[in-house]
């Protein structure tokens, strides 16, 4: 370590003793930087240009609005979807009760012979 010279004798640098673990250290000393999206697709650069042109917003908004509404359609599809399966399984459910509770069973279906009535 190099020394100086001072009015009350010589003196070494000495760096501040770190606090807590090196990763601890390095993670207060990076920086986040936001990483860009890198579109290599000549389609999809010439369709972000012509919905800023056509919007009058900047690329980034206008993919951003662009990417935001099709995850909401595709949500709401989704939630469709399965809202359906709901609704057929409660179907479902009431023809299964209506037919316990009628009397009628898989014999009805079928002769003594074994071919469907």
């Amino acid at each position: 370590m190099p020394s100086l010279a001072c009015a009350h004798g010589p003196s070494r640098l000495v760096s501040p003793r770190p606090h807590g673990t090196l990763e601890e250290n390095l993670a207060s000393k990076v920086e986040v930087v936001a990483v860009a999206l890198n579109i290599k697709n000549d389609e999809a650069q010439r369709l972000g240009r012509e919905l800023s042109d056509l919007t009058g917003e900047s690329i980034t908004t206008a993919v951003t609005t662009a990417i935001r509404e099709r995850l909401d359609r595709m949500r709401a599809d989704r939630e469709a979807g399965e809202q359906r399966v709901e609704r057929i399984v409660a179907l479902g459910r009431q023809i299964a009760d209506a037919v316990v509770g009628s009397g009628f069973g898989i014999d009805d279906l079928y002769d003594d012979r074994g071919l469907p009535t």
